[in-house]
């Protein structure tokens, strides 16, 4: 994704929570986090993977744990 303009990076990030399962996309949005150079797309990545959170559902948050 590094090499895409940032406006597309961004929302390539939103669209994550939609278009993927969690599992593909917190591992998407762990790396982004992690490896893009631009602190806009990490901090883009982290608040989409907060989406994920469901207090009923811990299954997110062990897949998120697993990632790293």
């Amino acid at each position: 994704m590094e090499g895409k303009p940032l406006c597309e990076r961004i929302n390539a990030l939103r669209l994550l929570k939609d278009r993927y399962s969690r599992r593909r996309g917190i591992k998407v949005l762990y790396d982004a986090i992690v490896q893009d150079k631009f602190y806009g797309v990490a901090i883009e990545a982290a608040n989409t993977l907060g989406s994920f959170y469901d207090k009923n559902n811990y299954e997110n948050l062990i897949i998120s744990y697993q990632c790293h």
